[in-house]
């Protein structure tokens, strides 16, 4: 599982982006392992440094101060180049649970 994420969790039915996905009864069950390109976060002090190669293409990167909420904002920071990857740096804000 090394290098893998996994997701786990309940629903009631709805849409993922533009899926509708039913749910079978009113609290159904779900294990998602995400596929894609590689996510790497670095932490420096009150910044995490994210970036992803520059051919993966259709990602956005959101955040919010509460991971399970619905209503995540858009990461307004700068985009650049190093090298083969796209990345931003983001600022911590103190107490934060999430920053992408």
């Amino acid at each position: 599982m090394h290098g893998n994420i996994y997701l786990a969790g309940n629903f009631t039915g709805g849409f993922f982006g533009n899926v509708h996905v039913p749910a079978l009864n009113n609290n159904q069950a779900f294990l998602m392992k995400m596929n894609g390109p590689r996510l790497n976060i670095q932490l420096s002090g009150n910044q995490a440094i994210i970036s992803w190669p520059t051919n993966a293409t259709g990602l956005s990167l959101e955040s919010s101060t509460d991971p399970t909420s619905t209503h995540w904002s858009p990461v307004t920071d700068t985009r650049g180049i190093v090298g083969p990857n796209y990345s931003v740096t983001n600022s911590i804000a103190a107490g934060a649970n999430s920053i992408v």
